[in-house]
């Protein structure tokens, strides 16, 4: 069960990448059944869907091989898909002009965007599993790590002068 709503802030990372410098604060737009997607948005995935389809079949190597395909072939989607998350970037003009639209994995946990190269977590583990080893890092590098809630980032202090260092 998807336990998502509209509104709700949630953590995305870059290239599905975790790390607080790929980290971005997105907000629920919207959860569309799979027949109520707009015509951009299922051109978006039935691309997706044929990419994934011919890699499959190629047999290119892709990231989670499934228990239900019993040749034990890899796929990226869940071909499945019935509910669609549409999000956009906090504070970012960009996506809020081109939503960003995610769609299930076929590992049933992960979410992945179908228009932009974003992983989504929609339990909120992935930050709190690894945000005491971001700060031991920030520390082993004389900084410390704060959450800026503004910016929908983390920001770096200095230990030695006190003031922020840009990333």
């Amino acid at each position: 069960m998807l336990n998502v709503k509209v509104g709700q802030r949630l953590d995305a990372y870059h290239d599905g990448k975790v790390s607080p410098s790929r980290l971005a604060v997105v907000v629920v737009d919207d959860i569309i059944d799979r027949g109520y997607l707009s015509r951009k948005a299922q051109r978006l995935w039935e691309k997706a869907l044929r990419k994934d389809f011919k890699d499959v079949f190629d047999g290119n190597a892709y990231y989670f091989r499934t228990k239900e395909l019993s040749d034990g072939t890899n796929q990226f989607w869940d071909w499945n898909c019935q509910k669609f998350i549409v999000c956009h970037i906090l504070n970012d003009k960009e996506s809020e002009k081109d939503p960003m639209l995610f769609a299930k994995r076929p590992d049933g946990f992960g979410w992945y965007g179908v228009n932009w190269n974003y992983s989504l977590d929609v339990t909120g583990r992935i930050r709190k599993r690894s945000v005491k080893m971001w700060k031991a890092c920030a520390e082993e590098c004389d900084m410390v790590m704060k959450w800026n809630a503004k910016e929908g980032k983390y920001d770096y202090i200095d230990l030695k002068t006190g003031k922020k260092v840009e990333s």
